[in-house]
């Protein structure tokens, strides 16, 4: 009787082989590939591995082909933001630990913390707080938001040693030639860190998270009448 049951499979198969494409024979519930489930979760793994080893751009590709699939993967999304702030040179332990031990709203302590501006990393960092940002604000965890916060700061402080330094500092003479687009964008973003931290109830109590949110109001208390003149003139009260 197995025998049996067996040829009338081969035989359906041989049958089926010969009038539609291969592709079509494997499925599941209607037309899903039985081997779909596995080759999203190979991807995801493949860019979870890769960010653990420091391959950051195999992390990147792989992660930005599952999230393609799968764009509400959160636990994606985080992995895809973190890949994006390594390459861009981010330590986030050692980067949140700064911030946290530094006094008060230490703006140079926290410069120093971050990468170095070059447009590379202004590009990696514009994509994790990309990436993260497409997290729904009432779907992220205490950590993503964080890390949205961090990434948006860190985005900050690099357009800044871009834009006013040698892109390991900031100076005087660059801030004088700093551009009112590159301010704006600059001061913009720290608001967008503080909105961030304030939009999640939980970080209220994260000293890191305070002071990053405190920038903001910093650059606010400063003279200037429009937003780039405040950015310029707190750059300068800060060196």
């Amino acid at each position: 009787m197995k025998t049996r049951r067996k040829a009338r499979i081969v035989s359906l198969v041989v049958f089926l082989g010969t009038v539609v494409p291969a592709s079509t024979l494997v499925v599941s519930c209607g037309s899903d590939n039985l081997f779909e489930p596995l080759a999203k979760k190979d991807e995801k793994d493949k860019g979870k591995n890769a960010l653990q080893d420091g391959d950051y751009d195999t992390a990147i590709a792989s992660l930005e082909d599952h999230l393609a699939k799968n764009p509400d993967d959160v636990e994606a999304r985080s992995m895809l933001a973190n890949a994006y702030m390594a390459k861009a040179g981010m330590n986030q332990i050692k980067l949140a630990a700064e911030v946290a031990s530094s006094k008060g709203d230490n703006w140079s302590t926290i410069v120093g913390a971050m990468p170095d501006g070059t447009s590379e990393n202004v590009a990696a960092l514009n994509a994790a707080v990309r990436t993260l940002a497409a997290i729904p604000a009432g779907s992220r965890t205490p950590e993503q938001s964080y890390q949205l916060a961090l990434a948006q700061a860190s985005l900050a402080v690099t357009i800044t040693k871009k834009a006013a330094g040698d892109g390991t500092s900031v100076t005087d003479a660059k801030v004088d030639t700093m551009s009112d687009a590159d301010a704006e964008l600059a001061y913009s973003t720290l608001k967008g860190s503080k909105e961030t931290v304030t939009s999640d109830p939980t970080l209220s109590q994260n000293a890191g998270a305070q002071k990053l949110a405190a920038l903001s109001d910093k650059i606010a208390e400063a003279e200037g009448a429009t937003d780039a003149d405040k950015m310029k003139a707190f750059l300068k009260g800060t060196n």
